[in-house]
């Protein structure tokens, strides 16, 4: 369903998916951030400018920890700021 409505969203607002990433296995109440395989690939891709916009369901796709999921939107905010 998740990524269904993803698409479907990306479609709407005229985007082309690049890639999709999906954890299977993975709970993130007992994996922190920093420890998730899928979540280290995608910091990677975006430092490396492989993607413009990370689409995600919810916000707590990121992390299941509210006290790491504004940590974890903040460093793609800080790292991969768009210059003009």
């Amino acid at each position: 369903m998740q990524i269904k409505a993803c698409r479907e969203f990306a479609e709407h607002m005229g985007w082309t998916i690049v890639r999709e990433e999906q954890e299977t296995g993975v709970s993130g109440f007992k994996v922190s951030a920093a420890d998730r395989d899928k979540l280290k690939l995608i910091k990677d891709h975006a430092e490396k400018g492989k993607f413009d916009i990370l689409l995600v369901y919810m916000f707590d796709r990121l992390g299941r920890k509210s006290d790491e999921i504004p940590f974890v939107v903040e460093w793609f905010i800080k790292k991969v700021k768009k210059t003009p």
